[in-house]
């Protein structure tokens, strides 16, 4: 690979729009912008803005540019509002295609509207999108709204893996159908509440769990580059921050794009030499079998002292209000909706709290979807509790926002008892509080 150093105030999507040569434009995140055959087409674009209720932050900030507006195409693999985004979907040329997987859920807006072109791809067949391009479509084989995608022309090709961590069986079926990639954009990082919300463990245990969680992870997108024997691999969709600062847990034990290479090289060292962090306005480009890598070629000193300076220039928009009351309404809100729910029931209790406020703690009893208001919550044998930041907790007790959307903010901790993942309370959790 030949790396070529363009300055910080270089226009790099200029001079990537002014060439003819097949390649791949980092836009940040999971945001690719592919050119095959001189078409442009875009994978996982959206409007940067915080998300999870301003939680996570993208870093470095996405390229954003009005000539991405209209492209060929766009792809996208799943409906998280770091990978789609309508305002930017409506934004696009009139007749755009809008390409996603066949039978994700989570598109219900743009499918049953027809101001959007949206086509859906069949999984693991080779998908003709013109005359010398094909797709691959690849779903998920553990859950209902991920997928990757494989963009084919005759003499180039980018995978981009998204969120989307597959068993080895599914990656050796699609690379059987659409063979060898030149660009590999590939997930690796881990991020989730689990384990870094959970106070009830200790400091050693959480750090165990989240570099076993994140090996994992980093093994599958390593897999990826392996089965698909690419020329260039990119770690990506892992750029984003959490609001509380650079030597905050999240940002300090979450993997950044240097732990991903460092353990290819320790893996494999052949995918060690093909691995290069890229970042947003970075882009590589094919002319015949060599890549050409233009890059700012930041180093983990310069990507921690960026975000340093960023985060602290950013201030969350979530106000920590401390002044919680539960009102007549918002109680009866709650009543209501638990009052609603024909579910199985299960010898468990669940508290929600405001971290600032404990005395106010809503007790739900998952016995008989029993509702109370009790001042001094209990963590006992079959019991959790949250403590969540205050207007958070407000958020969702006024039903603005779901309990999947707390959990995606981490702006919580969670005790429980035993200490034990038990799926079916967390599926309940998920989908209907």
């Amino acid at each position: 690979m030949e790396f070529i150093p363009y300055s910080p105030q270089e226009n790099s999507l200029d001079t990537f729009l002014n060439r003819d040569e097949d390649g791949s434009f980092y836009l940040g995140h999971a945001a690719v912008l592919v050119r095959i055959n001189k078409k442009n087409y875009l994978i996982d674009a959206v409007y940067p803005q915080p998300l999870f209720l301003n939680s996570w932050l993208f870093f470095p900030e996405l390229i954003v540019d009005r000539r991405l507006l209209s492209v060929e195409g766009v792809f996208i693999s799943h409906c998280h509002e770091d990978h789609y985004d309508i305002n930017f979907l409506k934004d696009l040329k009139p007749g755009t295609p809008i390409y996603i997987t066949e039978n994700r859920i989570g598109f219900e807006k743009i499918v049953n509207d027809n101001s959007f072109h949206v086509i859906e791809i069949p999984p693991f067949e080779k998908y003709s999108i013109n005359n010398d391009i094909d797709v691959l479509a690849i779903p998920s084989d553990h859950n209902n709204f991920d997928s990757s995608f494989v963009i084919k022309g005759k003499n180039f090709s980018v995978f981009q893996g998204n969120d989307n961590f597959l068993d080895e069986k599914s990656l050796r079926k699609a690379r059987d159908i659409i063979g060898p990639v030149d660009h590999a954009y590939i997930p690796y990082s881990y991020v989730w509440w689990y384990p870094y919300c959970l106070a009830s463990i200790s400091d050693t245990i959480r750090k165990q769990e989240a570099e076993r969680l994140t090996e994992n992870n980093m093994r599958i997108g390593l897999n990826m580059a392996e089965i698909f024997e690419a020329s260039l691999v990119i770690p990506s969709a892992g750029n984003l921050v959490f609001y509380e600062g650079v030597n905050s847990v999240l940002n300090r034990e979450i993997a950044s794009p240097f732990d991903f290479l460092d353990y290819a090289h320790k893996i494999n060292s052949s995918i060690g030499e093909k691995t290069l962090p890229l970042f947003s306005g970075d882009y590589a480009l094919k002319d015949g079998n060599k890549p050409f890598i233009y890059t700012k070629n930041k180093t983990r000193d310069d990507f921690f002292i960026e975000m340093d300076i960023f985060l602290k220039s950013i201030q969350s928009n979530i106000p920590n209000n401390d002044d919680i009351n539960l009102s007549n309404i918002s109680i009866l809100k709650i009543k209501e909706k638990l009052n609603k729910l024909n579910l199985q029931k299960y010898p468990f209790d669940i508290f929600f709290y405001p971290n600032n406020k404990k005395e106010i703690s809503i007790k739900v009893s998952l016995r008989d979807y029993s509702f109370g208001i009790v001042k001094t919550p209990e963590l006992y044998i079959n019991s959790i509790q949250f403590s969540i930041e205050p207007s958070v907790f407000l958020s969702w007790i006024d039903l603005q926002i779901s309990f999947e959307s707390v959990l995606n903010s981490q702006r919580f901790l969670v005790y429980r008892s035993p200490e034990e993942f038990n799926k079916e309370i967390w599926d309940l959790l998920r989908n209907f509080f």
